[in-house]
Protein backbone atom coordinates (compact mmCIF):
# COMPACT_ATOMS: atom_id res chain seq x y z
CA UNK A 1 0.00 0.00 0.00
CA UNK A 2 2.84 2.37 0.82
CA UNK A 3 4.41 1.58 -2.55
CA UNK A 4 1.11 2.41 -4.30
CA UNK A 5 0.56 5.65 -2.40
CA UNK A 6 4.11 6.82 -3.20
CA UNK A 7 3.32 6.37 -6.89
CA UNK A 8 -0.19 7.84 -6.72
CA UNK A 9 -1.79 4.49 -7.58
CA UNK A 10 -5.36 3.79 -6.43
CA UNK A 11 -6.10 0.39 -4.92
CA UNK A 12 -9.42 -1.48 -5.03
CA UNK A 13 -9.32 -4.27 -2.44
CA UNK A 14 -11.78 -7.13 -2.89
CA UNK A 15 -12.35 -8.42 0.65
CA UNK A 16 -15.44 -10.54 0.00
CA UNK A 17 -13.78 -13.65 1.51
CA UNK A 18 -12.57 -11.79 4.61
CA UNK A 19 -14.20 -14.19 7.10
CA UNK A 20 -13.29 -17.39 5.27
CA UNK A 21 -9.60 -17.59 6.13
CA UNK A 22 -8.06 -20.73 7.58
CA UNK A 23 -5.26 -21.13 10.12
CA UNK A 24 -2.40 -20.49 10.17
CA UNK A 25 -3.28 -17.67 7.77
CA UNK A 26 -5.00 -14.62 9.26
CA UNK A 27 -7.35 -12.10 7.64
CA UNK A 28 -5.85 -8.90 6.26
CA UNK A 29 -7.68 -5.71 5.37
CA UNK A 30 -6.80 -2.37 3.83
CA UNK A 31 -9.22 -0.63 6.18
CA UNK A 32 -6.29 0.64 8.26
CA UNK A 33 -4.78 2.20 5.15
CA UNK A 34 -8.14 3.69 4.19
CA UNK A 35 -8.11 5.70 7.42
CA UNK A 36 -4.75 7.22 6.39
CA UNK A 37 -5.24 7.40 2.60
CA UNK A 38 -8.99 7.61 1.84
CA UNK A 39 -8.34 9.00 -1.63
CA UNK A 40 -6.17 5.99 -2.61
CA UNK A 41 -8.17 3.03 -1.25
CA UNK A 42 -11.57 1.52 -1.99
CA UNK A 43 -12.62 -1.65 -0.19
CA UNK A 44 -15.39 -3.78 -1.67
CA UNK A 45 -17.17 -6.66 0.00
CA UNK A 46 -20.46 -8.46 0.10
CA UNK A 47 -22.54 -11.04 1.87
CA UNK A 48 -22.67 -13.77 -0.76
CA UNK A 49 -19.50 -15.58 0.38
CA UNK A 50 -18.80 -15.21 4.10
CA UNK A 51 -22.50 -15.07 4.99
CA UNK A 52 -23.75 -17.53 2.32
CA UNK A 53 -26.35 -14.99 1.13
CA UNK A 54 -25.77 -15.54 -2.58
CA UNK A 55 -29.34 -14.90 -3.68
CA UNK A 56 -29.63 -11.55 -1.89
CA UNK A 57 -27.01 -9.84 -4.10
CA UNK A 58 -25.91 -7.37 -1.44
CA UNK A 59 -22.51 -5.72 -1.62
CA UNK A 60 -20.87 -2.69 -0.08
CA UNK A 61 -17.92 -0.38 -0.58
CA UNK A 62 -15.78 1.79 1.68
CA UNK A 63 -14.38 4.60 -0.46
CA UNK A 64 -13.78 8.33 -0.75
CA UNK A 65 -17.06 10.31 -1.07
CA UNK A 66 -16.17 11.35 -4.63
CA UNK A 67 -15.70 7.72 -5.63
CA UNK A 68 -18.98 6.75 -3.96
CA UNK A 69 -20.80 9.51 -5.85
CA UNK A 70 -19.37 8.29 -9.16
CA UNK A 71 -20.30 4.70 -8.31
CA UNK A 72 -23.82 5.77 -7.39
CA UNK A 73 -24.24 7.56 -10.71
CA UNK A 74 -23.11 4.48 -12.63
CA UNK A 75 -25.08 2.00 -10.54
CA UNK A 76 -28.31 3.98 -10.71
CA UNK A 77 -28.26 3.64 -14.49
CA UNK A 78 -27.64 -0.11 -14.52
CA UNK A 79 -29.81 -1.54 -11.75
CA UNK A 80 -32.37 -0.58 -9.16
CA UNK A 81 -31.83 -0.52 -5.40
CA UNK A 82 -31.41 -3.64 -3.30
CA UNK A 83 -34.83 -4.65 -2.00
CA UNK A 84 -35.78 -3.76 1.58
CA UNK A 85 -35.81 -7.37 2.76
CA UNK A 86 -32.23 -7.90 1.55
CA UNK A 87 -31.11 -4.67 3.20
CA UNK A 88 -32.59 -5.78 6.54
CA UNK A 89 -30.97 -9.20 6.14
CA UNK A 90 -27.61 -7.52 5.46
CA UNK A 91 -27.88 -5.42 8.62
CA UNK A 92 -28.75 -8.51 10.66
CA UNK A 93 -25.80 -10.42 9.18
CA UNK A 94 -23.26 -7.66 9.74
CA UNK A 95 -24.37 -6.66 13.25
CA UNK A 96 -25.55 -10.00 14.66
CA UNK A 97 -23.62 -12.87 16.27
CA UNK A 98 -20.95 -14.48 14.09
CA UNK A 99 -21.30 -18.02 15.51
CA UNK A 100 -22.84 -19.39 12.31
CA UNK A 101 -20.10 -17.81 10.19
CA UNK A 102 -17.42 -19.42 12.34
CA UNK A 103 -19.16 -22.82 12.07
CA UNK A 104 -19.26 -22.40 8.30
CA UNK A 105 -15.58 -21.42 8.21
CA UNK A 106 -14.62 -24.55 10.15
CA UNK A 107 -16.79 -26.70 7.87
CA UNK A 108 -15.11 -25.26 4.79
CA UNK A 109 -11.68 -25.91 6.29
CA UNK A 110 -12.70 -29.54 6.86
CA UNK A 111 -13.98 -29.85 3.28
CA UNK A 112 -10.79 -28.35 1.92
CA UNK A 113 -8.74 -30.94 3.79
CA UNK A 114 -11.05 -33.76 2.72
CA UNK A 115 -10.76 -32.65 -0.92
CA UNK A 116 -6.98 -32.35 -0.77
CA UNK A 117 -6.71 -35.84 0.74
CA UNK A 118 -8.65 -37.27 -2.21
CA UNK A 119 -6.69 -35.23 -4.75
CA UNK A 120 -3.43 -36.50 -3.27
CA UNK A 121 -4.27 -39.73 -5.10
CA UNK A 122 -4.19 -37.94 -8.46
CA UNK A 123 -0.58 -38.83 -9.19
CA UNK A 124 0.06 -36.23 -11.90
CA UNK A 125 -1.86 -33.31 -10.34
CA UNK A 126 -0.46 -30.61 -8.08
CA UNK A 127 -2.80 -28.60 -5.88
CA UNK A 128 -1.72 -25.85 -3.48
CA UNK A 129 -3.44 -25.73 -0.10
CA UNK A 130 -5.72 -22.67 -0.12
CA UNK A 131 -5.70 -20.36 2.91
CA UNK A 132 -9.23 -19.10 2.34
CA UNK A 133 -12.43 -19.08 0.26
CA UNK A 134 -13.81 -22.44 -0.96
CA UNK A 135 -12.05 -23.30 -4.20
CA UNK A 136 -9.30 -25.69 -5.27
CA UNK A 137 -7.12 -24.88 -8.27
CA UNK A 138 -5.10 -27.99 -9.15
CA UNK A 139 -2.61 -28.05 -11.99
CA UNK A 140 -3.73 -30.90 -14.23
CA UNK A 141 -1.77 -30.16 -17.41
CA UNK A 142 0.14 -33.44 -17.03
CA UNK A 143 -3.11 -35.20 -17.94
CA UNK A 144 -3.68 -33.30 -21.18
CA UNK A 145 -3.82 -35.36 -24.35
CA UNK A 146 -4.29 -34.55 -28.06
CA UNK A 147 -8.04 -35.06 -27.52
CA UNK A 148 -8.08 -33.01 -24.29
CA UNK A 149 -5.34 -30.39 -24.84
CA UNK A 150 -6.35 -27.69 -22.36
CA UNK A 151 -8.44 -26.74 -19.33
CA UNK A 152 -11.55 -25.92 -21.36
CA UNK A 153 -11.55 -29.30 -23.05
CA UNK A 154 -10.95 -31.05 -19.73
CA UNK A 155 -13.79 -29.19 -18.00
CA UNK A 156 -16.11 -30.05 -20.88
CA UNK A 157 -15.08 -33.72 -20.70
CA UNK A 158 -15.58 -33.88 -16.93
CA UNK A 159 -19.07 -32.42 -17.29
CA UNK A 160 -20.25 -34.46 -20.25
CA UNK A 161 -18.60 -37.78 -19.41
CA UNK A 162 -18.89 -38.02 -15.61
CA UNK A 163 -21.27 -35.19 -14.68
CA UNK A 164 -18.80 -33.16 -12.59
CA UNK A 165 -18.71 -29.39 -13.02
CA UNK A 166 -15.45 -27.45 -12.95
CA UNK A 167 -14.27 -24.14 -14.34
CA UNK A 168 -11.40 -23.97 -16.85
CA UNK A 169 -8.28 -22.41 -15.43
CA UNK A 170 -7.96 -20.38 -18.63
CA UNK A 171 -10.75 -18.16 -17.28
CA UNK A 172 -8.41 -17.26 -14.39
CA UNK A 173 -5.24 -16.86 -16.43
CA UNK A 174 -3.77 -20.35 -16.00
CA UNK A 175 -4.71 -22.91 -18.62
CA UNK A 176 -2.79 -25.62 -16.75
CA UNK A 177 -5.45 -25.68 -14.03
CA UNK A 178 -9.14 -26.26 -13.40
CA UNK A 179 -11.15 -24.88 -10.51
CA UNK A 180 -13.39 -26.91 -8.23
CA UNK A 181 -15.64 -25.54 -5.50
CA UNK A 182 -15.91 -27.35 -2.19
CA UNK A 183 -19.01 -25.44 -1.13
CA UNK A 184 -21.07 -28.62 -1.07
CA UNK A 185 -21.57 -31.64 1.18
CA UNK A 186 -18.83 -34.10 2.15
CA UNK A 187 -20.67 -36.88 0.33
CA UNK A 188 -20.91 -34.92 -2.93
CA UNK A 189 -17.25 -33.93 -2.70
CA UNK A 190 -16.08 -37.47 -2.10
CA UNK A 191 -18.18 -38.82 -4.96
CA UNK A 192 -17.29 -36.07 -7.45
CA UNK A 193 -13.56 -35.96 -6.76
CA UNK A 194 -13.30 -39.75 -6.81
CA UNK A 195 -15.00 -39.74 -10.21
CA UNK A 196 -12.58 -37.09 -11.44
CA UNK A 197 -9.59 -39.06 -10.16
CA UNK A 198 -10.77 -42.21 -11.91
CA UNK A 199 -11.36 -40.24 -15.12
CA UNK A 200 -7.88 -38.71 -15.02
CA UNK A 201 -6.22 -42.08 -14.49
CA UNK A 202 -7.64 -43.21 -17.84
CA UNK A 203 -6.06 -40.32 -19.77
Amino acid sequence: MDWAVDRDIRIIADEIYDRLVYEPATPASLSVHFARHPDHVAIVGGLSKSFAMTGWRVGYCLAHPEVVRAMTTLQSQSTSNVCTVAQKAAIAALTGPMDCVERMRRTFAHRRDLSLAIMAGWDRAVCPRPDGAFYLFPSVAAYYTPAIPNSTALSEALLTEIGVASVPGAAFGDDRCVRFSYATSDAVLESALTLVGNFLKKL
